[in-house]
């Protein structure tokens, strides 16, 4: 998907996930959406060329806007070392690991180099004495976000490879073209995380604003914590519904498009497309 299909579909998740205690804790629920706009494009630092160099792949390739690229700039040398370990200094392997839709598109490329990132960015703030909770749920926003992505582009033609390098084949993969599916999907993904996210944010209010004053949120006499929980379940049933959606003929993406389409990774004859 296009990355600001990736960051409005993630900041709609995120709003359902956090909709039943957003009202009770705004300052944290700041800093988790925070951490989610990043780590929802995070993963498409892949798909940029060396920054350092001016060659920034513009914005019509794979939808990088300015956060993408500011991202891309931060974390250039965190994902060559990514690459650099996974590869074990192997240049070939390097080169082919840090294609599009492979390492950083895949878990263990996504935990390593952003726990590289987050684990001693907090450590620094703390001794200096910056840290903060914010500061560690703002880093937790971004793994979850950045885990987003990836299941977000499960709906689409290439899908995700989640072990790569272990397993170099997409597990879970839809119909829907970035080039041409892309933003409806990006629009029909988030309505519908974000419908009930609204209607569950209207309960929580109007509980605010009755005889309860706001003790309790989302559902009488459950806490917080199970309320995000309930939340969490929901937020992964209807992402079953937008990847049930996503295998619809509709999109008209069979396996010939995805073989005729030119996608190799990298290859700038898809981007062409």
């Amino acid at each position: 998907m296009l990355g600001k299909d990736h960051f409005i579909i993630s900041l709609a998740w995120a709003f359902l996930l956090l909709s039943p205690v957003i009202v009770q804790y705004p300052e944290f629920s700041f800093a988790f959406l925070l951490g989610i706009a990043i780590g929802a494009v995070y993963p498409d630092i892949d798909s940029t060329y060396n920054p350092y160099l001016g060659r920034l792949r513009s914005s019509s390739a794979e939808g990088n806007g300015p956060l993408t690229w500011v991202i891309a700039l931060a974390a250039y040398p965190v994902k060559h070392l990514t690459g650099f370990v996974f590869s074990g200094g192997d240049k070939k392997k390097k080169t082919e690991y840090l294609k599009h839709r492979n390492l950083i598109h895949s878990i263990p490329g996504i935990f390593f180099s952003l726990l590289v990132i987050l684990i001693p960015l907090n450590i620094i703030l703390y001794l200096i004495g910056y840290w903060t909770p914010f500061v560690l749920i703002a880093s937790a926003g971004v793994l979850i976000g950045a885990c987003m992505h990836l299941m977000e582009d499960c709906c689409t033609l290439s899908g995700v490879k989640f072990f790569y390098p272990a397993s170099k084949h997409a597990l879970l993969r839809g119909r829907i073209r970035v080039k041409t599916g892309s933003t409806i999907a990006g629009v029909i993904f988030t309505i519908i995380f974000a419908i009930p996210a609204l209607l569950c944010l209207a309960y929580n209010l109007w509980l605010k604003n009755s005889y309860h004053l706001g003790k309790f949120a989302f559902l009488d006499g459950l806490s917080p914590g199970v309320n995000v929980a309930i939340a969490a379940v929901v937020s992964i049933l209807l992402w079953l519904l937008c990847f049930l959606i996503s295998q619809s003929k509709l999109w008209n993406s069979g396996e010939k498009e995805y073989a005729a389409s030119g996608y190799r990774g990298n290859n700038k004859r898809y981007y062409k497309r």
